[in-house]
């Protein structure tokens, strides 16, 4: 079977799973992310540092494991891409811990009661110019979702030629989240930082 059979029948399976029709069987989504690496061999600050070679072994543990109908957040790699979904610092493999030890949250108060009232009268936009760069380098940010606007289109087609369906948020079609159905996570962080994405008008 060609990946393009594999890709429609599996795709075919995760959307009649979603609107409560009969199945041949339950459909899978990976997203083991923090699985990776120790599977394959890698160490986590290279996971976590490394995007390109990130998405290569996910890719390739999924392709070793078998058996996937599609991926949440492919082209995750934990670390600081986790920072605009948890909007806490995220303390990184091979720079504040050690190489092999899995990206913890720093629990601690950022966020000031008195910013709900900037939420309402100035916006979430507005909020997150301010707070963004008490949990996070900017810089390094900026550079995590430019790579990954750039590299989106990339991912996408290579988990298809693979046969799998990757579901950055797709799958959750929350109208609160946002409006648009092919959404990324790239897209959700820039839209509220004013960056542009590299390739886009």
């Amino acid at each position: 079977m060609s990946h393009q059979a594999v890709y429609q029948e599996r795709f075919t399976r995760i959307q009649k799973a979603m609107h409560v029709e009969a199945v041949d069987r339950v459909p899978i989504i990976y997203m083991g992310s923090a699985f990776v690496p120790r599977y394959m061999g890698m160490s986590m600050a290279q996971f976590c540092s490394d995007r390109e070679a990130a998405f290569r072994v996910k890719l390739t543990a999924m392709d070793k494991l078998a058996g996937f109908d599609g991926a949440n957040q492919a082209g995750s790699s934990g670390g600081i891409s986790l920072v605009p979904l948890w909007l806490s610092r995220v303390e990184i493999p091979g720079r504040e811990l050690p190489a092999d030890s899995l990206w913890q949250v720093r629990e601690a108060q950022v966020m000031l009661e008195a910013e709900y009232d900037t939420i309402l009268h100035k916006g979430w936009s507005r909020f997150l110019a301010d707070y963004m760069p008490r949990v996070v380098d900017v810089a390094q940010l900026d550079a995590f979702v430019l790579w990954s606007s750039a590299n989106r289109q990339r991912i996408l087609e290579t988990y298809r030629e693979h046969g799998t369906r990757n579901f950055m948020r797709k799958c959750y079609r929350n109208e609160i989240v946002t409006s648009r159905e092919n959404v990324t996570e790239t897209e959700f962080v820039t839209s509220h930082r004013n960056v542009t994405p590299a390739g886009s008008a």
